[in-house]
């Protein structure tokens, strides 16, 4: 390990021995080969709800930062990275949307601020932002997931519209369907390796059909199958 922080500090370094190629090559295969999740949020409460149906994947290194953290290339460190963005016009980094929509790695982004992807949300994902669903406290709604139909409670949150404009580039993963119009929207939605959930699920997760279908979904979106016990959670304390 020594050898390897001289050769990354000493500039003036111009040849390396065969011995010392050999042991950046194995630290380099270990920092590759680590299991990982990423959170970037704007809200440390959004944060720890997500994170606490992290456990589901004890093999899984879980590292939390808040967004405005973001560099560039960050997305590619884990086999998976989650943003979640619980504020209206929290400004997301150039460089997250230009890697969200670039990267070959698992990514979901959830709630508000996909509209800074700009033209790219519809490009990506054949799925133009509308706006939002005012919530109405007489008014409901449901959640239809595979061919099952669940209550959405009513929050003050205010719900995110899409528009379908090319389903061949996305798949529906769950849809909502409003009790008055009975008219039906994309709720979450998959485009290859990118995963769009049009709302902030952690504050529903208290409720079972809710936390249900946010656990299975997380697992397409991690891309492994949650397992029932955690061993442990190592992360950024939030």
């Amino acid at each position: 390990m020594k050898l390897i922080n001289l050769i990354f500090i000493a500039g003036s370094v111009t040849s390396l021995s065969w011995g010392a190629v050999h042991v950046i090559s194995r630290e380099l295969a270990a920092q590759q080969s680590e299991k990982c999740i990423q959170i970037f949020h704007d809200s440390k409460k959004e944060a720890r709800g997500v994170l606490k149906y992290l456990q589901g994947f004890p093999d899984y290194t879980q590292y939390v930062k808040s967004i405005d953290q973001y560099e560039r290339g960050d997305i590619e460190k884990c086999q998976a990275t989650i943003y979640i963005g619980s504020k209206e016009e929290s400004l997301v980094p150039r460089a997250f949307t230009d890697d969200y929509v670039k990267t070959s790695k698992n990514v979901a982004w959830l709630g508000y601020n996909i509209w800074q992807l700009g033209d790219q949300f519809e490009r990506v994902f054949g799925l133009r932002y509308i706006g939002f669903a005012l919530p109405h406290p007489s008014l409901g709604s449901e959640i239809i997931y595979k061919g099952q139909s669940y209550k959405k409670r009513s929050m003050a949150r205010k719900q995110v519209e899409l528009l379908a404009v090319n389903s061949l580039k996305f798949e529906i993963l769950a849809e909502i369907r409003s009790d008055q119009s009975r008219e039906v929207i994309p709720y979450v939605v998959r485009a290859k390796n990118r995963f769009y959930y049009a709302d902030v699920p952690a504050e529903y997760l208290t409720h079972t059909e809710h936390a249900s279908i946010f656990a299975d979904i997380l697992a397409e979106m991690v891309g492994v199958p949650a397992q029932n016990k955690a061993r442990s959670i190592s992360s950024n304390a939030l």
